[in-house]
């Protein structure tokens, strides 16, 4: 990768606000970022783009995040994509759910749009010093 050419995020989430703002937010981080209403155009947007890592919503119309992580993760080509899952509700269970489904990370909404960034740093592999 050249040194001026962004890592690419997809934020896949079916609320317009957040993703407005969390894209802005990414945006200003120094990401290139695309977006995706939901988990269909998601998965279509993730074959055709292959974003470097994916911050994804858990409850979404068409496909929701678990399927989601389902079809990525037997995907050879994404497979190991790093995937950030944001949700409104956390329990143990939704833990143990998303490191099952292959989630790198998992937070909480709403989140501190700071804590989003270092957590894409850390996890977008290109971010890692060769």
């Amino acid at each position: 990768m050249g040194p001026d050419k962004k890592r690419l995020v997809l934020v896949v989430d079916d609320e317009p606000d957040l993703v407005a703002v969390l894209s802005q937010r990414i945006g200003k981080g120094g990401f290139s970022v695309a977006t995706a209403a939901d988990g269909e155009e998601g998965l279509a947007k993730t074959r055709a783009l292959h974003p470097d890592v994916i911050v994804l919503d858990v409850a979404m119309p068409k496909v929701d995040g678990w399927r989601f992580c389902q079809r990525i993760r037997r995907d050879p080509a994404l497979k190991d994509t790093p995937i950030l899952i944001l949700t409104a509700w956390l329990t143990n269970d939704l833990k143990r759910r998303a490191e099952a489904a292959g989630a790198a990370r998992i937070l909480l909404k709403p989140f501190d749009e700071n804590e989003v960034l270092e957590t894409l740093r850390r996890i977008c592999p290109a971010s890692k010093e060769v």
